[in-house]
């Protein structure tokens, strides 16, 4: 091939325009909220959806290892929990190029988790935790309109395996600490209009992203008995860098690209998920009533950017006017900011072996309008939870439903034009978990 007719196909893949940019919106990652900011998963257990995730101060079974490890020495006995959260969580877009609609697939999803606790002595207790408190997938028609502007299959998952030592300080001080080991890995699907490309008749290709990593990080809480009916608890959760390495692949190449598009490249990228600090207080104003408020932030302005580097398949990554060499990795802006919840929870006994739950929390989203996508489509919302208790002597059994009243968001800000228009997200979930005592 002539090196102007190589120059020609080179500015062509450069300048693919949307087809190619999307693999920038990977970018946002390719997970849908179900209940959570961000790219962050509802609460872990069904005695905790049941109330929001209001009960920071307050959780008193074996998955508070997860959310604070100071009450593990609370705990009267040695305890294993097993469950899972039920999402099922829709998107409908409308497109305010065409007012062409378009809806999200595959809604239901399944988030297990495993807590285990153990007394060593009166002062002292262990803990660990196995759950996904990141990541799902979303999934977009391949015939519909994000057919070759966004991934039409995107998938991020976290597990956290998270050991924790809690320890009593006196009377009325419990302090915990744990480390966070993040085991991930994405899968990204991207269909490549190559018609565009290499000119009319050429089959569609696919682009197939794959990548793995761990990181590590930590956290600590501490929890203050103020009286016998009162407590104050403070926790934090440092964030985890998580670095992949996979592949990229592309398929159906046509003979005239052959030349500048590899068929399998090597692919790596990075992605630091938030800290958090949480502050919540509990009170006992009548003898079967618990009553909670809780606050939190989260540090999403770490996700500030996104570097991609797919190697010798880089100009497929950068969109069209980027400034940076095609063959350099491509950084993609994301520019979360950092965001906030609040909410407040009761629980009351109602007999000696029921307990009815319910809890109210709002949740701020950290999508700014102009990288707001397809692949994360998010908005603020208030959650509303209600949740029952059965518990009868070393069995316990926790159900929780949880619905998400979201506003319908319109962005006209989005630098992809495709991707300007309004998403309507609906999201519910059910949880259901079993403890056992020793």
């Amino acid at each position: 091939m002539r090196t102007e007719e190589l120059a020609g196909c080179v500015v062509r893949c450069c300048r693919a325009g949307a087809a190619l940019a999307a693999l920038a919106a990977l970018l946002g990652l390719g997970l849908w909220p179900a209940r959570a900011e961000g790219f962050r998963n509802p609460p872990e257990g069904g005695a905790t959806l049941g109330r929001a995730a209001i009960n920071i101060a307050q959780d008193d079974d074996a998955s508070t290892v997860a959310r604070n490890p100071a009450n593990l020495v609370l705990l009267p006995s040695a305890q294993v929990q097993v469950g899972a959260n039920v999402i099922h969580s829709k998107v409908k877009f409308t497109s305010a190029l065409s007012g062409v609609t378009d809806t999200t697939e595959d809604p239901w999803k399944l988030l297990p988790y495993a807590f285990a606790s153990m007394p060593l002595n009166k002062n002292l207790a262990l803990g660990l935790g196995v759950d996904v408190p990141f990541g799902q997938s979303t999934v977009w028609s391949k015939e519909g309109q994000f057919r070759y502007t966004a991934p039409t299959f995107a998938e991020l998952r976290v597990f956290n395996i998270n050991p924790a030592l809690s320890a009593k300080l006196g009377d009325r001080l419990c302090v915990g600490l744990g480390a966070d080991v993040y085991v991930s890995d994405i899968e990204i699907r991207q269909f490549l209009p190559w018609s565009q490309l290499a000119g009319p008749g050429a089959p569609d290709g696919l682009e197939k992203l794959t990548g793995s990593g761990v990181g590590l990080g930590g956290n600590a809480a501490l929890t203050w008995l103020v009286t016998d009916g009162q407590r104050l608890a403070l926790t934090y959760r440092s964030p985890v860098k998580v670095n992949y390495d996979g592949h990229f692949q592309v398929d159906n190449i046509p003979a005239l690209m052959q030349r500048l598009v590899l068929p399998r490249a090597d692919f790596s990228t990075s992605i630091t998920f938030p800290s958090t600090i949480g502050l919540g207080y509990s009170c006992q104003p009548a003898d079967k009533l618990k009553v909670e408020a809780d606050v939190e932030w989260i540090e999403f302005s770490r996700y500030d950017s996104l570097a991609l580097d797919a190697a010798g398949d880089n100009p497929l990554l950068h969109p069209a006017g980027d400034p940076t060499p095609p063959t350099a990795p491509a950084t993609i802006p994301q520019d979360w900011k950092d965001a906030w919840t609040a909410g407040i929870s009761a629980e009351y006994q109602c007999c000696p072996d029921w307990a009815l739950r319910a809890g109210y929390q709002f949740i701020q989203s950290p999508v700014p309008d102009t990288t707001l996508a397809p692949t994360l489509p998010d908005d603020d919302r208030s959650v509303v939870s209600v949740g029952l208790g059965y518990q009868h002597g070393a069995h316990a059994l926790d159900f929780a439903f949880l619905y998400s009243f979201f506003h319908k968001r319109t962005t006209t800000a989005q630098p992809v034009p495709p991707y300007n228009g309004t998403y309507d997200i609906a999201s519910q979930i059910l949880a259901a978990s079993y403890t056992f005592a020793f």
